[in-house]
This record gives structure tokens, C-alpha cells and sequence, in this order.
């Protein structure tokens, strides 16, 4: 055996013990980011853009939108213009400036700026990749003749 004097072996612990809690120390996970997808689109108000969301269409309008009961006539020219076979759509205004940004089955994000320029986020490319943009008739109907009322506020 070899002799150690106090300082040495206070040393030797010292160093020991600081491996110790280093070999042991565990730093917190970052958290988990996505990759967020985005895109950037100009939809005018006779068009509207369609998300497809497996067997779900998400449609956003531009412009005045639709009327109320326009909705199966609209359905029916989108089936007939072979913009799409399912009939199983979920039919919305596209959000405007002062309504802040929609979330579309907690996975899509829209917003605007201009009511004319929107941008849409996502964690999920497909969704991103595979908007689709039309025009309608109807809504170049309905906006030439609402297209200029401003919808009044109330408290």
C-alpha cells in the first residue's frame, strides 16, 4: 500500500464524487418540434380552395361565400365540373382579417392578411401539397352582387 495524505485523498474524492454526479447527470430533452409546412395563396373572390382530408373535403370560399341554401347546388357543380366524386365536404368562408387565423381539423392553419392572400401552415405535407384551387360560378354570382356590402358589427 502506498501512503496518502489528507489533501491527496480530499482531492481523489473530491474528483471521484465530481465524476460521479457528472457521469449521472441527465440534461432535459429539447422539446419536440415539428417541421411546419407552409404555403402561401391568393384565392379571389370567385374561388375557393379544397383540402382533402382522407374521405373529408375541407372547402374554403372566398369572397361572399354562399348563400344560405346554396350549399347542394354548389356540391352538385363540384361533383359535375369533376372537381371531385366524394360529396362529403365541410364548406367554410375562408377566414378574414379581423377573424383571426382558422384551424381546420387541428391540423391546418389559415390566415390573412388582405382577405385575399392567405397563408396555410401544417405539420403534415400531404395536406399542404395537395390544396387544390377553383373558381365557381355561383360565388362570381354571389360576389357581384354582395361582394361590396359590408356586414355590420354589432356589440
Amino acid at each position: 500500500m502506498f501512503k496518502v495524505t489528507r489533501r491527496e485523498f480530499l482531492i481523489m474524492m473530491g474528483a471521484g464524487l465530481a465524476g460521479l454526479i457528472g457521469g449521472y447527470y441527465l440534461p432535459k430533452p429539447l422539446p419536440d418540434e415539428k417541421t411546419k409546412y407552409i404555403t402561401n395563396i391568393t384565392v379571389n373572390p370567385n374561388e375557393f380552395i379544397i383540402i382533402p382530408f382522407g374521405d373529408l373535403n375541407y372547402v374554403g370560399l372566398g369572397g361572399a361565400g354562399l348563400i344560405a341554401g346554396e350549399e347542394k347546388d354548389f356540391v352538385e357543380e363540384l361533383i359535375s365540373n369533376n372537381i371531385s366524386q366524394l360529396d362529403n365536404f365541410d364548406i367554410h368562408s375562408l377566414p378574414k382579417k379581423e377573424d383571426g387565423e382558422q384551424i381546420i381539423q387541428s391540423e391546418v392553419t389559415i390566415i390573412t392578411k388582405d382577405n385575399s392572400n392567405y397563408e396555410i401552415t401544417s405539420t403534415n405535407k400531404d395536406f399542404i401539397s395537395n390544396i387544390q384551387k377553383y373558381s365557381s360560378d355561383i360565388l362570381n354570382k354571389n360576389n357581384e352582387l354582395f361582394g361590396n356590402v359590408e356586414v355590420a358589427k354589432t356589440r
